[in-house]
């Protein structure tokens, strides 16, 4: 995480300049928030606490950033392996299955595995 934070800043600055006039409340606002929690994440590190921060976001009780950063990475990755026709649409599904309780059922299944 501590490499990948300063690189999601830098994308950040780049998509707020690339585009004329930014208009938060759309991706933009996504990268801002993703990239935050990037750089707390790098800054905590502690694996309790990210363990604890995992089960919030597929419990369903973190609805902040960090739960942005699991969706837009669950949505770009169900979109790259062809499950859904969109980034977008892999950020619906992943919500579906963590508000429906499928990825709290799964992680308990892993949980119980080891």
């Amino acid at each position: 995480m501590a490499e990948l934070a300063p690189m999601l800043e830098n994308a950040r600055k780049h998509a707020y300049r690339a585009i004329g006039e930014p208009v938060e409340g759309t991706l933009l606002t996504v990268m801002t928030s993703v990239a935050e929690s990037a750089r707390d994440s790098a800054e905590a590190g502690d694996s309790v606490e990210n363990a604890g921060i995992i089960r919030a976001i597929l419990g369903g009780t973190e609805r902040g950033p960090k739960r942005d950063a699991v969706l837009l990475n669950a949505g770009h990755a169900l979109f790259v392996a062809e499950k859904t026709n969109s980034a977008l649409e892999g950020w619906e599904l992943a919500a579906e299955v963590i508000d429906g309780g499928k990825a709290r059922t799964k992680l308990g299944e892993l949980a119980v595995s080891d």
